[in-house]
């Protein structure tokens, strides 16, 4: 039987560069439907935007990006708490400053079905999930106690996006003296917190405190194998929003909706 660690987010190391995914602040609550909700209320689909923001330095240059995440997610109450089912649709970077990070459309590939509990506190009408944990490029018995690969012939290491290289691939581009620029094949784990507001039965919004290491596996070119950015991510800056949908909407519809639904996000 696995055994989740306990993992002091505000103490973990950031290894390199970010890979994840998030979202824009909430709307005002309305204070008398809140006095009326319970856990059930929020059983249904939603539409999920997840932002990751953080900041990383190398080589003298400095720059920002944000991971946005768009995903459905089913909510169903339960004694345990309140069961969420995620199917990620759609990820996509903002960069400013000296490099920056994109993802192939192959991305999506890598991202299972992901299911984790909230728990309600109707007191104060927020969902909070304390061990949110996901890993990319590689097979771990136990994701939140077993190491990272940190070796492309780590019989663990796996081709998660079925992009014919090891891990999963990240777009990079770096403007030192000249523009560089090519793929980095990498094995990622990010833990997380969620604390959100539950703003009416259709509104949830709140932060995201999350870290993340990162191994560089391989590149296409090898002056990114070379060089191992300082990164920070930023809390303060990372948000979580749901919003309630019909539920025969599919990831086709909830893309076409998403500008409807959220608010644009800004780097």
């Amino acid at each position: 039987m696995q055994t989740k660690a306990t993992y002091n987010l505000a103490k973990m190391s950031i290894l390199s560069l970010p890979l994840a995914l998030s979202l824009s602040c909430g709307q005002s609550a309305d204070t008398a439907n809140l006095k009326a909700l319970k856990p059930d209320t929020l059983s249904g689909t939603w539409a999920k935007q997840f932002i990751l923001s953080s900041e990383a330095r190398a080589a003298g240059t400095k720059s920002k990006t944000k991971v946005v995440r768009l995903s459905i997610v089913n909510l169903k109450n339960s004694a345990a708490g309140i069961q969420a089912e995620e199917r990620i649709c759609d990820v996509s970077t903002l960069n400013s400053g000296a490099s920056s990070i994109s993802f192939p459309a192959a991305i999506i590939n890598a991202f299972q079905t992901r299911r984790y509990t909230y728990t309600f506190d109707e007191g104060g009408q927020s969902l909070n999930l304390k061990d949110g944990v996901e890993v990319l490029g590689a097979q771990l018995s136990n994701p939140f106690q077993d190491s990272l690969p940190r070796d492309k012939n780590d019989a663990r290491v796996i081709d998660q996006d079925r992009d014919g290289q090891i891990g999963v691939t990240v777009k990079v581009k770096a403007q030192v003296i000249i523009t560089v620029e090519g793929d980095l094949y990498v094995a990622q784990r990010t833990f997380w917190q969620e604390s959100a507001k539950v703003e009416s039965d259709n509104l949830i919004s709140g932060r995201v405190d999350w870290k993340q290491e990162q191994y560089t596996l391989g590149a296409s070119n090898p002056l990114f194998t070379a060089i191992t950015p300082s990164v920070e991510t930023l809390p303060n800056e990372s948000f979580v929003n749901m919003k309630r949908l019909p539920a025969a909407l599919d990831c086709n519809g909830l893309k076409a909706q998403a500008a409807s639904l959220f608010a644009q996000v800004a780097i």
